[in-house]
């Protein structure tokens, strides 16, 4: 049973993931979370103790939201006659699309989070590639870990390009080259 408290807290953790997500995560403080999202920031140290673990509660949330986004990929991509390109396609096009860019925008300042040391950020990374992993395995029946995770480094290099030089077309021939390597390298 979902309390009054518990409903407040989440409407209050959702109010800070929209502000976070508009915004990003760089140089962010308490104060400034908490005038973005309309709150005092001792009301947020109430209901959440510390701002450690408020900002780990809004990363879990941006893991969260980036699964489900991997589920629906995983899903499309499988009623595709060529799941593997598919899927390469969703994964890349879609993150740059305006709807999904605040949470993608945050996971891959979490990644710089976790090569500056952040083990808070590399924990859920780990379990967020962990869940990508499955999504190719599933569309990819008999890959093996390594073979999935070479899918994803690929498909996040693609999203570099894409962000960085907006080259559609680049991209699109690029996927189109992978999976053909991929397919001759490791036939389904």
């Amino acid at each position: 049973m979902t309390t009054q408290n518990d409903k407040q807290v989440n409407s209050m953790l959702n109010a800070c993931v929209s502000f976070v997500s508009k915004n990003g995560m760089k140089n962010l403080s308490l104060r400034s979370l908490a005038q973005g999202a309309n709150m005092s920031a001792r009301m947020l140290i109430h209901y959440f103790g510390t701002s450690d673990n408020l900002f780990g509660k809004i990363m879990h949330q941006f893991i969260e939201l980036e699964k489900e986004r991997a589920d629906k990929i995983c899903a499309e991509a499988l009623k595709s006659t060529s799941p593997l390109t598919a899927f390469i396609e969703k994964y890349c096009f879609r993150l740059v699309n305006a709807k999904d860019y605040g949470v993608v925008n945050n996971i891959f300042e979490m990644y710089g989070a976790a090569i500056l040391g952040n083990e808070a950020a590399g924990g859920l990374l780990d379990d967020l590639l962990s869940h990508w992993i499955k999504k190719v395995k599933m569309i990819l029946p008999g890959t093996s870990d390594h073979q999935a995770s070479m899918v994803i480094s690929f498909a996040n290099g693609l999203v570099f390009d894409l962000l960085a030089t907006k080259d559609k077309k680049r991209v699109q021939l690029s996927i189109a080259e992978f999976v053909s390597m991929y397919q001759a390298k490791f036939p389904q």
